[in-house]
């Protein structure tokens, strides 16, 4: 018959390449530094993207702008 130290041990050793509660905090710091990076990253792009499409959304107002006051003009010479 077994003894219950021998059968601890067993279970003991079955176990080495478990995690610990240590390696899961160490995992989740991780994870949140990690996750920190990308949201940092991903905030600056989205800015970019804003910015971008800000001028491009301007740019686009004037030219309609500039078309129209020319289309105006130049059918006002023919009804004049």
């Amino acid at each position: 018959m077994t003894t219950l130290e021998q059968r601890v041990s067993r279970l003991e050793g079955g176990y080495e390449h478990l995690a610990t509660k240590a390696d899961l905090a160490d995992l989740r710091a991780d994870l949140k530094t990690d996750i920190s990076r990308v949201e940092s990253r991903l905030e600056a792009k989205l800015a970019s993207l804003e910015s971008r499409l800000l001028r491009w959304m301007i740019a686009m107002v004037m030219t309609s702008i500039i078309v129209a006051t020319s289309v105006a003009t130049f059918i006002q010479g023919f009804v004049d």
